[in-house]
């Protein structure tokens, strides 16, 4: 599958996962982020916006690969091009979780990639790995990206969509909170759940005589 076939059907969520990191773009900004005109480069939210951007070509063109902790890197490494002097590596300073009282431990390079295969091994359903990385914070920042963006890679393969637009951020945002601090993913589970939509191909539009 190619991003640019389902591009309509991203505008709203590209606009939502920029509006998440608390920034804000138009979507005029946000289509023409999708058809790759350029915008400034020196501006963090058009950075995020395009690094997400790619990040959706990515996982398009890999959504039936297996996860493994080397993909999961490179997820990383794409999202945070440009953002973060460690992007593409595992956390290597400590961190707090914005909105949280829980404060993940600081654990060496191969602690956090052992956590990853033995999560992937024992894998539940979408919703596991993904706040795993999210809770416990497995990059310097970024973490939330990387999460929702392997949501999405799972979406993909049955053919859906997490819709992460503008009215969904905040709930998302909540979800997240509880599970940090509760462990409880029902409520996140929920959020996804009910503004999960099936994936549909831009609409093309043939002369005919």
């Amino acid at each position: 599958m190619r991003y640019k076939d389902y591009s309509k059907q991203l505008v709203n969520i590209l606009q939502g996962q920029v509006y998440f990191e608390n920034l804000l773009i138009t979507k005029l900004e946000t289509e023409n982020i999708l058809n790759s005109d350029f915008l400034s480069q020196n501006d963090e939210k058009f950075i995020i916006a395009t690094n997400i951007k790619n990040a959706w070509k990515f996982i398009f063109e890999t959504y039936d690969l297996d996860i493994t902790p080397a993909y999961i890197l490179q997820l990383h490494k794409i999202l945070m091009k440009d953002l973060d002097f460690n992007y593409g590596n595992f956390r290597n300073i400590n961190v707090n979780v914005t909105g949280s009282k829980y404060k993940p431990p600081l654990l060496i390079k191969n602690q956090y990639y052992e956590l990853l295969e033995d999560n992937i091994e024992n894998i539940k359903d979408i919703y596991s790995l993904p706040l795993l990385i999210a809770r416990e914070q497995f990059f310097n920042d970024g973490n939330k990206r990387t999460a929702t963006m392997l949501i999405q890679k799972e979406l993909l393969k049955m053919g859906k969509i997490f819709n992460l637009d503008l009215d969904v951020c905040k709930p998302y945002r909540r979800a997240l909170l509880k599970y940090y601090e509760e462990l409880d993913d029902s409520y996140f589970k929920e959020v996804i759940d009910d503004n999960t939509i099936k994936l549909k191909r831009n609409k093309t539009y043939e002369y005919q005589r």
